[in-house]
């Protein structure tokens, strides 16, 4: 099993900080998804600004989230 996200925070462009429980940090890249389904309420208003963490899921106000295995599959990890 993949880590979850220990902490998030929305950057601009859709770009979002993470921390993974395991302790690794990336940037994970939203673009790719704002012209799917629900993802495309996302891109009005920085409304991807508007989420919350839910035991280690990124949620929206929308009732949509994504999976952290995805998260962490599509981040690039800081090897810093």
């Amino acid at each position: 099993m993949l880590p979850r996200i220990n902490n998030a925070t929305a950057n601009e462009d859709f770009i979002f900080s993470v921390i993974f429980e395991n302790g690794e940090k990336g940037t994970f890249d939203l673009k790719p998804y704002l012209n799917l389904g629900k993802f495309i309420e996302l891109k009005v208003d920085n409304n991807y600004k508007r989420f919350q963490l839910d035991d280690g899921v990124i949620t929206w106000f929308n009732v949509l989230d994504i999976a952290p295995d995805t998260v962490y599959l599509g981040s690039k990890i800081d090897n810093k």
